[in-house]
C-alpha cells in the first residue's frame, strides 16, 4: 500500500501537465466480410467515446477508444455490438489533426429467437486506425479548457471466434456452428462528427 501511495505521488507532476482529452463521436459507414452474410456491405451505425493523453512535452501518447455498433442489414440480431480499443496517438503540435492505431476486443450480442436462446460471441479488432481533423475550436477560459468539433474517420480490421447455434428442431438438441477467426474477417469504414475536450 505504502509503494501505491509513493508511485501516484511521483506520478502526479507528471499527470498534472499531461496533455488530456476526451470525444464523443457518431458516425455511419459500410462494412464488407464473410461475417455479414452477403456478398455486398452492410450499412453500418457506430457512437462511442474516446479518452487519450499525450505525454508531457511530446506529441504522442496513449488512448482507449468505446464504440457501440449496429448494423443496418445484418444476419445478425439483434445487430449490437461493442469493441474496446487500445491505442497509440499522435496529435500535430497545434492539435487540430489526431490520429491512433491499435487494437482490442469486440463483444457481438445475438437477441433470442424462437427456440434459440440468446447468444454472445467475441471477436477482436486485429488493427484499428482512426484520425480526427478539427473543424472549429472555443477556449473555455473558466475551466482552463478547449470544446472542439472534429471530422472523425475509423478503419478497423477484425474477426469473430467462439459458437453460434441454429435453432432447435422438435426435441433435437441446437447444431453448433464454431466461428473461427480465419473465416469471419470484416473491414469496417465509419465516418462522421465527434465533439471533444481537451486540457493542456
Amino acid at each position: 500500500m505504502k509503494r501505491l501511495l509513493l508511485a501516484l505521488l511521483l506520478a502526479a507532476p507528471t499527470i498534472a501537465h499531461a496533455d488530456l482529452r476526451a470525444d464523443v463521436h457518431v458516425g455511419g459507414g459500410l462494412e464488407g466480410g464473410p461475417v455479414s452474410g452477403v456478398a455486398r456491405p452492410d450499412g453500418v451505425a457506430a457512437a462511442g467515446l474516446g479518452v487519450d493523453g499525450l505525454l508531457p512535452g511530446r506529441d504522442w501518447g496513449f488512448g482507449v477508444n468505446l464504440d457501440a455498433v449496429g448494423r443496418l442489414t445484418s444476419r445478425f440480431d439483434p445487430r449490437e455490438e461493442a469493441t474496446f480499443d487500445a491505442l497509440w496517438r499522435y496529435a500535430t503540435p497545434d492539435r487540430r489533426f489526431r490520429t491512433g492505431v491499435g487494437g482490442g476486443l469486440r463483444v457481438l450480442s445475438f437477441a433470442p429467437e424462437p427456440r434459440r436462446p440468446a447468444e454472445t460471441v467475441l471477436g477482436m479488432d486485429l488493427v484499428r486506425i482512426d484520425l480526427g481533423l478539427q473543424l472549429a475550436r472555443w477556449e473555455v477560459t473558466e475551466v482552463g479548457a478547449s470544446v472542439g468539433v472534429d471530422f472523425y474517420f475509423a478503419w478497423t480490421f477484425g474477426c469473430y471466434s467462439g459458437t453460434r447455434h441454429d435453432a432447435a428442431v422438435g426435441d433435437m438438441r441446437p447444431v453448433a456452428h464454431e466461428l473461427r477467426c480465419g473465416d469471419t474477417i470484416t473491414t469496417t469504414y465509419v465516418a462522421g462528427l465527434q465533439t471533444s475536450m481537451s486540457w493542456r
